[in-house]
């Protein structure tokens, strides 16, 4: 990472690059196992200065911040991790692993990330349904990420862009 690249603009381009709607892209560009690097500076990663910019379902705040926190609260979850939150000026340092809490913030970075990505509704309904894990998923609530909860968060993350 170049200079100026901060500890949380790091935790911007992790929650970027573990969206969904990355990894559909990823899957339509490589034909067999091999991710070679000619393939990855291909990606649609969204630049730095794109998170500099207020987020646009909560006009209060970078959109730096917003990815931020959540994928701080994914990430920080045992001492191990406590030199990354104290960088990016986390606290607390540890937060505790709750698997609800985990799925709602999951399911809020990837409609994020479609929102972000300009992808429709129906766009990313289908895109979701190319997912083997999400039509397969056990019913017990928090421990997967539920395509019906991406698209319950991304509803109301557009209702509030208006």
């Amino acid at each position: 990472m170049g200079p100026g690249v901060t500890p949380r603009l790091q935790a911007c381009l992790l929650g970027n690059l573990n969206a969904f709607v990355l990894d559909y892209v990823v899957r339509q560009k490589i034909g067999n196992v091999n991710l070679n690097f000619f393939i990855i500076e291909q990606l649609p990663v969204l630049p730095p200065d794109a998170y500099v910019q207020r987020c646009p379902w909560n006009k209060r705040q970078a959109l730096e911040k917003w990815v931020s926190d959540r994928v701080l609260k994914l990430t920080c979850t045992a001492n191990d991790m406590r030199p990354l939150a104290e960088a990016a000026g986390f606290h607390p340092p540890v937060h505790k692993w709750n698997p609800a809490e985990r799925a709602e913030l999951l399911a809020e970075l990837d409609a994020a990330y479609f929102l972000l990505y300009g992808i429709e509704r129906d766009d990313m309904e289908y895109i979701l349904s190319t997912f083997q894990g999400l039509r397969n998923q056990a019913a017990e609530p928090g421990m997967f990420r539920q395509g019906s909860a991406i698209v319950e968060a991304y509803e109301r993350l557009a209702n509030d862009s208006v």
